[in-house]
């Protein structure tokens, strides 16, 4: 096959070979159904008029990409590669632990010393949502004794990972009302 030529002449050689269409001339498709000769012989025409410029098309776009300059005036431009995005990895990275893990892990810190410090008569409230004060704290053994009721004098057993939060502390002596 002929080189298709470079620069102006390019179009209209594709124009006079009939690979590309005219746009002022119409274009004629025959009959589906009827027999063509073409580029793959004599086949059998079932294709829509669509069809036949896409592969007009794709045909032009690879001799355009096979015509390219003996002196290339820039060398190509290469895919990015990991060091490209490295930054944003890196970025992505300190955002999440700064927005993430570093405030879980404060806000796991403080509760921890808050429940070394719980002691008798704290009010409390569980995971649960139930509210009681503190009744015994038994670190060795991770339980906590709560008293939830003070008419009936109802008390519970839980464990210290269940303590979401102290309310307060209450004394013996004054109750508020």
């Amino acid at each position: 096959m002929e080189p298709l030529g470079e620069g102006r002449e390019f179009i209209p050689n594709l124009l006079n070979r009939g690979i590309l269409a005219d746009a002022h001339q119409p274009v004629s498709f025959p009959a589906p159904g009827a027999r063509t000769s073409g580029f793959f012989g004599n086949v059998t025409n079932q294709r829509e008029p669509t069809l036949e410029y896409l592969t007009q098309f794709i045909l032009l776009l690879a001799q355009v990409s096979e015509a390219k300059p003996a002196n290339p005036v820039e060398p190509a431009a290469q895919a990015p590669g990991l060091g490209a995005f490295l930054p944003a990895i890196l970025g992505a990275m300190v955002l999440y632990y700064f927005l993430i893990i570093r405030p879980e892990r404060r806000k796991q810190s403080t509760h921890r010393t808050q429940l070394d410090l719980l002691k008798k008569n704290d009010r409390v409230v569980t995971i649960g949502g139930i509210y009681g004060v503190v009744m015994n704290v038994q670190p060795d053994a991770d339980e906590v004794t709560l008293k939830i009721d003070e008419t009936t004098n109802t008390k519970i057993r839980v464990t210290m990972g269940s303590i979401a939060r102290i309310v307060g502390s209450e004394s013996t002596g004054e109750k508020s009302s």
